[in-house]
């Protein structure tokens, strides 16, 4: 039945589409369209929750928890070796509704391997325990222990202290111990600790970290053989890691940031991110030696030997002459002036004016050549006569009248009209 509008009669609704009203029912078709989508979708449900329960069925057994038969198989390596499953027994670990993983707080699990433990294995260590303190010498462990007279590495043990005992001269005494408080101050029992006192837990790659001490804090300690017999093998450990630092001389050590102690004024300068050496320091020490560069003495008084430490020429700006020679180096009427002094080889003065007092200023003899008589001294009664040579002579002095005599008489004859 179609209809192109809609038809109202006072209690019937006609509309499109083959659907109408009739007492207040959907009706498509002569069918309740109501109740067929009630009934489809009651089918679907049922069908939807037929295939839940049996996806259940499969995967969850009556206790709700997986089936241990649609967990992933166990893998193997090459060699048939298991490398691992994970167990879901409902007990040690169990999944809810919602998919989460959970264990049972109340089950003991000392029994599975930790974290740390595994890396160990792998490292191809055994972790153990921490101790308290760790011996540096050779300890009594048959008798008592006095913690208010005695410390073990500058410090004082407690009652149950764990003890690295690793210097005994007997290395078969080595090993972890416990230290047991007995009565008043003293500690009186060392017992080996129960995870390292048998053949068995007393293993090459054991290792143990130190907390207290002077020398070893900070320590981690490695056992390096197997013992079979305790007491009678020796058990010894070596040193296996320290990161507890101490500042040594010149070092400065604050949390984690090792410094150098820089004296003042000591030459070492410190940049943002470099350190320097200031040469004019004035605290350096030393004397930089010839082969790094330096005079390899405190002064240069008397350093340099002119004759034999030195090349080249050395210019006017250095303070030298500029020049390989002194021949004709300087000009004495272009080069120089003031005036140089008696002590250096000149005059003193500014002119030879009156410079020369003969009587005081003059020693030795003035040479015929530059104008002198070539003798010291002249002789009593005799002339100096010149002979036209560098020599003079002396005449007696009668003779030297007689030679003037004739002198004037030859004078006078000349002026003699003839």
């Amino acid at each position: 039945m179609a209809y192109g509008i809609i038809h109202y009669d006072s209690s019937n609704l006609k509309i499109l589409n083959n659907i109408e009203t009739i007492n207040g029912e959907f009706i498509s078709n002569g069918q309740n369209v109501i109740t067929n989508v009630s009934n489809y979708v009651l089918n679907t449900s049922n069908t939807i929750v037929t295939n839940i329960n049996d996806l259940n069925s499969k995967i969850f057994d009556t206790s709700d928890l997986i089936k241990i038969s649609k967990l992933p198989v166990t893998k193997y390596d090459a060699n048939g070796s298991v490398l691992g499953i994970i167990k879901v027994d409902g007990i040690t670990i169990t999944v809810d509704e919602s998919g989460i993983i959970s264990g049972n707080s109340n089950i003991d699990l000392s029994s599975y391997a930790t974290k740390n433990e595994l890396s160990s294995v792998a490292s191809g260590l055994t972790v153990l325990e921490n101790a308290d303190l760790a011996t540096t010498a050779n300890i009594n462990l048959s008798g008592s222990v006095d913690y208010t007279t005695t410390t073990i590495d500058g410090s004082w043990p407690t009652s149950g202290s764990s003890i690295l005992v690793n210097n005994q001269t007997n290395k078969a005494e080595n090993g972890i111990y416990i230290l047991t408080l007995t009565s008043g101050p003293t500690y009186s029992t060392w017992q080996r600790r129960s995870d390292f006192n048998t053949s068995q837990n007393i293993k090459k790659g054991s290792y143990i970290f130190v907390k207290r001490g002077v020398e070893n804090k900070n320590s981690g300690f490695i056992s390096s053989l197997d013992i079979t017999t305790l007491n009678t093998d020796p058990i010894d450990f070596n040193l296996f890691t320290k990161t507890e630092i101490t500042a040594g001389t010149g070092i400065s050590l604050s949390g984690s940031t090792v410094s150098i102690k820089a004296s003042a004024n000591g030459g070492i300068v410190f940049n943002s991110d470099s350190a320097e050496i200031n040469l004019s320091a004035s605290s350096i020490q030393g004397i930089l030696p010839i082969v790094k560069g330096g005079t390899g003495a405190s002064s240069l008084a008397n350093l340099i030997n002119l004759d034999t430490d030195t090349n080249s020429i050395l210019p006017h700006a250095k303070g030298g002459t500029g020049a390989q020679s002194l021949t004709n180096l300087i000009n004495l009427d272009t080069d120089t002036n003031s005036i140089l002094p008696i002590g250096k080889g000149g005059t003193g003065t500014s002119s030879l004016v009156n410079l020369i007092n003969l009587s005081t200023d003059t020693n030795g003899v003035l040479p015929v050549a530059k104008g002198g008589t070539g003798v010291s001294t002249l002789v009593p009664s005799l002339l100096v006569v010149g002979n036209g040579t560098n020599t003079p002579c002396n005449l007696p002095i009668y003779r030297g009248i007689m030679i003037q005599i004739l002198l004037r008489s030859l004078i006078s004859l000349e002026a003699v009209p003839t």
